[in-house]
């Protein structure tokens, strides 16, 4: 998938990632997503005391065991099947645990389904990440690194909104607790679990039109190798309450990907594309700050650091 992105390789500071993971019990939420499943498995290379995987998806945490042990038998303590909309239950699984960092990767991440069922994306997204954040100060987490989203920046969708209150929570979090509560925002992930490049293979292979919203939409992508390396970087780097934007490079025309992706797929074939429309709360372009960002200093040339507005900062 890198092959779409021509941008230099990211490197990061590996003693200052190690220096916060060593020897540390870690816990990701959204384990066997995209982004959490491969947050874990390189986790896993740096020693950490414990890596504890929670998710709703018994399914996804299995897959996620096999590509760590090879076995997949779940029944590893490490395990943990919870839906973080369950306050009773995040807050048990923290308390069996006592993460020392936390990253926090589940939510609900469809714009178009979600404006259709919004109440479920304000139960992931908001609820249950309230959930997760009282829970990691109710055992004293050191670190707690949120992942958000582009679409968090001058939202326009329900998935926008609701991880942008889930930012302002966070921030809020990191004045009334001891430890460092933080975010890093990003955009598309290269191939991540429902995103545009596998649909767009899934139509090509099937023979069926690509179906892009509109010629001029463009997205920002990373693979993720990038979105997970930046992230850890960003967890040793950031000073609490504040937002670390990954460097995402250009942003990507969706008609230029689908093209590229078919001539890949299917080498001399002439692409069928249609265009559909843009559905109700997408961008023709995305942003990856927020007019009422602040920027600040940061010590890495692929993320920006940005103060999130104090003045509207949301309360647990």
């Amino acid at each position: 998938m890198s092959d779409f992105l021509n941008r230099e390789e990211v490197n990061i500071d590996i003693d200052s990632v190690a220096a916060y993971i060593t020897g540390k019990r870690i816990l990701v939420t959204g384990a066997g997503g995209s982004i959490g499943s491969a947050l874990c498995r390189t986790i896993s290379t740096l020693k950490p005391a414990r890596l504890i995987m929670l998710d709703h998806d018994a399914n996804a945490l299995q897959a996620l065991e096999l590509s760590l042990d090879g076995q997949g038998l779940l029944t590893s303590p490490d395990l943990v099947l919870c839906d973080i909309r369950d306050e009773d239950a995040v807050q048990t699984a923290f308390e069996a645990t006592h993460p020392e960092v936390v990253f926090h990767a589940a939510a609900q991440k469809h714009v178009s389904l979600l404006e259709r069922y919004p109440a479920e994306g304000y139960k992931t997204n908001v609820e249950g990440s309230r959930n997760v954040l009282r829970a990691a100060s109710a055992t004293r987490a050191e670190r707690f690194v949120n992942i958000s989203t582009d679409k968090a920046a001058n939202p326009i969708s329900v998935l926008g909104h609701t991880k942008r209150e889930v930012e302002l929570t966070t921030a809020s979090m990191n004045e009334s607790n001891d430890g460092i509560y933080l975010l890093v925002r990003f955009g598309n992930v290269l191939g991540s679990n429902g995103s545009v490049v596998p649909t767009f293979v899934e139509q090509i292979n099937r023979d069926a039109p690509i179906t892009v919203t509109d010629p001029e939409v463009t997205r920002f992508f990373m693979t993720v190798e990038e979105a997970v390396l930046l992230v850890l970087q960003a967890g040793a780097l950031a000073e609490g309450g504040d937002v670390l934007v990954l460097d995402m490079g250009e942003s990507v025309k969706i008609v230029d990907l689908a093209n590229r992706l078919a001539h890949y797929v299917n080498p001399g074939k002439r692409p069928h594309i249609v265009f559909t429309g843009l559905c109700t709360g997408e961008k023709l372009h995305e942003q990856m700050v927020s007019d009422d960002d602040t920027a600040l200093p940061c010590p890495h040339h692929r993320l920006s650091r940005y103060a999130v507005d104090t003045a509207n900062r949301v309360n647990v």
